[in-house]
């Protein structure tokens, strides 16, 4: 975005706010804490924390909601986006989602079409783009290292001057999603909704989600809730006075917000950028092993997409990202996995015996046999000895990756820098096992 229709917005969005009757010190760009409380904050992994927050909408009814706050920069730290089932077009809840990748938090991304599951706007991951739909909304694009920029998404804009692949703004990124709409420029809320083609029952209190860059660089993933029982104004019992002490209402109610009154909020949250993401029912919040924010529909919605914030050793096989439900992790140089999820990406058949602690493998005219505890393992019906024991962490069997790998004849390369795991399959061009 060129700085000339910065100032424009930036302008515009003071005159709108003085006019609309807001507090001089919001039009100003004030970002002090104001009447949001905010309950404990909950560390997720290096670099992460949670944190509930509850407030009032302009019409003094309470609003509640949950911020996820990234530092980027952290060894093993990255937001992605997750495609549902991956692939486009297809459908997962975002706790689904989640679990699948073993996120530490995640939140809905995207807009979708409602018939194909495509995104609405354009999906760019690890820098390949996905999808691509000419639609004037505000993207959300970020580097590796946790970079976030606004823009409109302009795929194949080299030829301009001064634009990168992806459209001005953009250039750099590794992952986008569209979203929109803009809400925060320069420390600014700015009211584009209209402009970007929202209309009708979008732009009435709803259910939110958002994502905003802090002037230290920090990211926030914030979910507005949008929950039955709300009283008018406020009433008695329902403000952030007399709030939970971890940030939530005491009703347990929430009314929503419009966009302009989410901007007003990702300011107060401290962002100096800011856009939306999809809305309503898709609008929901993981962190820590679960759903902390309550989904307005009465379940939680099938997405097509969502920003998954991972915290683990990337794994590789054959070249392509594979993700664990229970994520690997290093340990006195040794890198762990989920024993069942490696076993069955590389093709093997597995069985346990809860009785005896013990997983069977099988793959072709291999075999693989391990106990809980023991340092022993079988082989093909040979003893082998382990360097380190399997071991149990919250109901996952966790396994040394090299013997796992190399036991069933695959070749497991280990990469310092940046780390990562990459797996060589001898069944690498059988696609079942994607």
């Amino acid at each position: 975005m060129s700085n000339w229709f910065k100032r424009i917005i930036v302008c515009t969005s003071v005159f709108a706010l003085v006019g609309a009757g807001w507090p001089a010190g919001i039009a100003a760009g004030v970002t002090g804490e104001g009447s949001v409380h905010y309950g404990v904050k909950k560390q997720l992994a290096p670099g992460v924390v949670h944190y509930s927050f509850s407030t009032h909408n302009w019409s003094g009814q309470p609003v509640t909601g949950h911020v996820t706050e990234i530092k980027p920069g952290e060894e093993l730290l990255e937001i992605r986006p997750a495609l549902g089932h991956d692939a486009l077009g297809g459908r997962e809840t975002v706790s689904g989602l989640a679990a699948r990748h073993g996120a530490v938090a995640a939140v809905n991304g995207g807009f979708f079409d409602g018939a194909s599951g495509n995104p609405i706007g354009g999906l760019v991951v690890d820098g390949q783009v996905q999808y691509h739909q000419d639609v004037l909304r505000t993207s959300v694009g970020w580097t590796g290292g946790g970079n976030f920029k606004f823009g409109y998404f302009m795929p194949g804009a080299d030829n301009v001057p001064m634009q990168s692949g992806f459209g001005s703004g953009l250039e750099g990124i590794e992952h986008l999603v569209t979203g929109g709409p803009l809400l925060v420029q320069d420390g600014i809320p700015v009211f584009q909704a209209v402009s970007e083609g929202f209309r009708g029952g979008v732009l009435t209190p709803n259910a939110r989600t958002a994502v905003g860059v802090k002037a230290d660089g920090n990211v926030l993933l914030v979910v507005v809730e949008k929950l039955s029982g709300t009283g008018d104004k406020g009433g008695s019992g329902s403000g952030p006075e007399n709030a939970n002490r971890d940030g939530s209402a005491g009703t347990n109610a929430s009314a929503g917000l419009t966009l302009d009154e989410l901007a007003w909020l990702m300011v107060r949250l401290g962002s100096v950028r800011a856009a939306g993401l999809d809305g309503g029912g898709s609008s929901v919040m993981w962190a820590g092993g679960e759903l902390v924010s309550k989904p307005s529909d009465s379940s939680e919605r099938k997405v097509a997409n969502a920003l998954v914030v991972l915290y683990q050793v990337p794994a590789y096989l054959d070249g392509r990202r594979v993700y664990f439900d229970a994520p690997p992790y290093l340990e006195q140089g040794r890198t762990y996995v989920p024993l069942r999820g490696l076993f069955e990406l590389l093709g093997a058949a597995v069985t346990w015996d809860q009785e005896t602690q013990t997983v069977d493998a099988a793959r072709g005219e291999r075999s693989v046999s391990l106990t809980i505890g023991q340092k022993e393992a079988r082989v093909d019906g040979a003893a082998v000895l382990l360097d380190a024991v399997p071991r149990m962490v919250n109901g996952r069997t966790m396994v040394p990756l090299r013997f796992i790998g190399e036991s069933l004849g695959d070749r497991v390369e280990w990469q310092s820098n940046p780390k990562a795991i990459r797996i060589h399959s001898t069944a690498g061009k059988n696609a079942n096992h994607f």
